[in-house]
């Protein structure tokens, strides 16, 4: 440990040296960035094309208004449904993460229930002892008398009391006869 007393000596009297070893360090670090971005100018140009899609501009949960914001992204990346403006009165069927870019099928121009079904779908009402469980969009089942009744649903509706399940339109009479009878019950999946 001789060294670092002589070493502070030498720096003492002629700082220049201290100053020299700052700038090199200073040259070294800047070159490497340099060679950096020039590294991902590289990347994103073998990437070829881009286009303007929208993307979640923030967390969206299901049946939230959509905001989105515009961004380019290389063609490569662009799934063939993505939206390239947000529509009017457009509502989230699903939750999207900040950044997901949007597509068709992430979005639907109604409100209200209907928003979360897809085309062939019923929505049906259910009295539950508590809704505290369930959030809109979230995949359930329809369970009746011991069995099954609709393994595909969607809750479409969150009320008091009530939830509202949307279902595939050949199990919908089941389910509501189910309902008559008192025994159906909606489990999330």
């Amino acid at each position: 440990m001789q060294w670092m007393p002589r070493l502070r000596t030498l720096l003492a009297r002629r700082p220049w040296i201290w100053w020299l070893g700052v700038a090199l360090i200073a040259a070294a670090l800047a070159a490497s960035v340099a060679a950096s971005v020039g590294r991902l100018d590289a990347a994103r140009r073998t990437w070829g094309e881009t286009a303007s899609v929208v993307v979640a501009a923030r967390d969206i949960a299901a049946g939230e208004p959509l905001v989105g914001e515009s961004v380019e992204l290389p063609l490569a990346l662009i799934p063939a449904t993505s939206l390239t403006v947000v529509p009017p009165g457009s509502v989230a069927v699903q939750r999207l993460a900040r950044g997901e870019v949007v597509v068709e099928a992430d979005i639907n121009r109604s409100s209200g229930p209907a928003a979360f079904l897809p085309d062939g779908w019923v929505a049906i009402a259910v009295e539950v002892p508590t809704t505290s469980y369930f959030g809109v969009g979230d995949p359930a089942v329809v369970l009746g008398d011991g069995a099954t009744l609709a393994p595909r649903a969607i809750i479409a509706g969150v009320d008091d009391g009530r939830v509202v399940v949307g279902v595939p339109a050949e199990v919908a009479p089941a389910v509501a006869a189910a309902l008559v009878e008192h025994t159906a019950v909606v489990a999330l999946s």
